[in-house]
């Protein structure tokens, strides 16, 4: 007999991405900190446009793109994403009494680490995403703006130690839970094994346009064909 091998999610998104380090996107200079280090390590693909200033990062590659300005505006920070943006490791979004505004059409995936040496559960070993800021669109969700939030292993909604009531829009896909805690309202949809809701009734909005503008390299966002192989035959009529 014959068999299909299917390509897995780490394999399709590696051959379109652009891959950051481990991120914290809170309103200090971390995120410059960690992408000055890749790019002194010589870690960006060649041909990758990388421009750090202050605070902030611009980094652009192909089709993908992103920055992120954590002093936009008063505690508000801008993320401008489109594409694919992969991390290697854990993601951090936001802070508490910050905001985060996104612009553009695009999936971030925490993918965990590469270094087999760490062990799981530190930092940047694992592809868990953790968001304690409103993360909210520019302009119309999702038709102009749309965010896919997805990681490896699990995701975090206002879990953190004086987290509180958040709001947010995106499309999030977890491998494993989704933990939405506080009365968190959320624009989109849950994908995961397991989902809790906490306590304190959260609620999440489904949005039916949703389907037709995901954004690019969530799961779902394409059409994927493959050939399987065919056999030729001939026949006659008598």
């Amino acid at each position: 007999g014959t068999s299909t091998t299917y390509p897995d999610y780490d394999t399709f998104f590696d051959t379109y991405c652009l891959t950051l380090p481990p991120l914290v996107l809170d309103d200090s200079n971390s995120a410059a900190i960690a992408i000055t280090q890749y790019q002194i390590e010589g870690s960006f693909p060649v041909g990758a446009d990388v421009s750090v200033t202050g605070d902030s990062f611009t980094i652009t590659y192909g089709t993908n793109s992103i920055s992120y300005d954590p002093t936009h505006a008063a505690d508000t920070a801008l993320l401008t994403i489109n594409g694919m943006i992969k991390i290697e490791g854990d993601l951090v979004i936001g802070e508490k009494s910050l905001d985060v505004l996104y612009d553009g059409r695009g999936t971030i995936y925490a993918a965990g680490g590469t270094d087999t040496s760490v062990e799981a559960g530190e930092a940047g070993a694992i592809g868990d995403i953790d968001v304690h800021s409103n993360l909210i669109p520019v302009g119309i969700f999702p038709t102009q703006d749309v965010l896919g939030v997805v990681a490896k292993r699990d995701i975090y909604l206002a879990d953190g130690p004086g987290d509180s009531q958040l709001y947010m829009a995106a499309a999030f896909y977890g491998g494993r839970e989704i933990k939405s805690t506080k009365q968190n309202q959320i624009a989109g949809t849950f994908v995961c094994d397991v989902f809790d809701m906490g306590t304190n009734v959260p609620k999440i909005y489904q949005v039916p346009e949703l389907i037709n503008n995901l954004p690019p390299g969530l799961i779902g966002a394409e059409d994927i064909w493959i050939t399987t192989g065919f056999k030729e035959r001939s026949w006659r009529v008598d």
